[in-house]
């Protein structure tokens, strides 16, 4: 399975696949994360979502900011889980970083999502912040894109 770019019809799927992998963490966090909120269409639209899968079985939205590239939200349907899909997307997404010249990729995560901590680290980001925003208690992580 290779990353493509999503097309508008598949928005209603991706935010099927976004309530389905986040909805453990709704009681954890005491609220839906940002995640399940993702407005998909604008997303499309503004061409920073790649997808795996016809259906699509798994998500990534990135884009340029100023602290180099986002990862802003990656997600893999329940049933895919494990499977490689989400690790195929990330690299993806450091990919398409690299190509637009950025030098890291930057992310954050909820501190709830304990498999994300784990997760991140393991694939070369490291952490640099904790803080509480919007009444979340986020962790940011950063990639040197430079380093191997």
């Amino acid at each position: 399975m290779t990353p493509r770019w999503a097309l508008p019809e598949e928005a209603p799927r991706l935010a099927e696949i976004a309530r389905a992998a986040y909805a453990p963490y709704v009681p954890l966090i005491g609220r839906e994360p940002p995640p399940m909120l993702q407005d998909f269409p604008a997303d499309i639209a503004a061409g920073h979502v790649l997808v795996m899968g016809r259906p699509a079985q798994g998500y990534a939205v990135s884009r340029a900011v100023p602290q180099g590239w986002l990862l802003e939200n990656v997600a893999v349907a329940p049933d895919a889980q494990g499977s490689g899909i989400g690790r195929a997307l990330i690299a993806a997404v450091e990919n398409l970083a690299r190509k637009a010249g950025q030098t890291r990729v930057v992310l954050y995560t909820n501190a709830a999502m304990t498999g994300n901590l784990a997760l991140y680290p393991a694939l070369g980001y490291r952490e640099v912040e904790r803080r509480s925003e919007h009444g979340l208690n986020r962790v940011y992580f950063e990639k040197d894109l430079a380093e191997p």
